[in-house]
């Protein structure tokens, strides 16, 4: 690091030296002097040399106090920019290594709520597969009552002729009231809770007829338990 004290005369400052000292043109400054020992002193204990750059042609260069001054100000200067940059590097790393902590609790927790909800996820995918493909079948089956009211219905509704006596005072009521309930049986929405519940009987009645009354409720008995486990996992 190069700088200038005076017209001619420059300073270069060497960082980081084993043997920290004063030269002059490149030549260690050798004296009894008690200042240039005491600043050859500080030179050692900063690990810093200065080398003064004068103009050769000039004899008898004189090193002034002043000039020692004006070096020792640029150390100084110099040091609390070190200072200041290694500050920074420090709080750098704090904030790196607080960052990556936060980046691996975070991956953690994530690997770990990963870990909690795959099982069950996998068990919720499945039972919805099932569902669904049996869905149709189980909503059929749930409406054959339906028909079999409406059908029973619209027999009455021909015997009692309500389509060409439906307005006498006598039939009126009745037939309106089996029309509305035609009405409501054709329009009846099945809640899937009820679907799902039905269909979760008709797996029962399968197992029972394939392996009988004990077998069955033996099989259900042990899906549960592994259900359990399987969940808690």
């Amino acid at each position: 690091m190069n700088f200038e004290i005076k017209k001619n005369v420059s300073a270069k400052i060497y960082l980081n030296q084993i043997k920290g000292c004063l030269l002059l043109n490149g030549r260690e400054i050798k004296t009894n002097s008690l200042k240039f020992e005491i600043f050859n002193n500080l030179l050692n204990s900063l690990s810093i040399s200065v080398n003064i750059i004068a103009d050769r042609n000039r004899k008898n260069f004189i090193i002034t106090s002043k000039l020692l001054l004006e070096i020792s100000k640029k150390i100084k200067e110099i040091c609390k920019n070190r200072k200041k940059i290694k500050e920074e590097i420090k709080q750098n790393k704090i904030k790196n290594k607080i960052e990556k902590e936060i980046i691996n609790e975070s991956s953690q927790k994530k690997s770990n709520l990963l870990l909690f909800f795959t099982p069950k996820l996998i068990f919720l995918l499945t039972t919805l597969i099932f569902f669904i493909t049996e869905y149709k079948p189980i909503l059929s089956k749930i409406n054959e009552k339906n028909i079999l009211q409406i059908k029973e219905l619209e027999r009455d509704y021909k015997i009692n002729k309500c389509k060409e006596n439906g307005h006498l005072p006598s039939l009126k009521p009745h037939c309106e009231s089996m029309l509305n309930q035609i009405d409501i049986l054709k329009n009846k929405k099945i809640p899937k809770i009820s679907v799902f519940t039905i269909w979760l009987g008709d797996i029962y009645d399968r197992l029972r007829d394939t392996f009988g009354l004990i077998n069955s409720i033996i099989i259900l008995v042990l899906y549960i338990i592994i259900l359990i486990i399987f969940i808690k996992i």
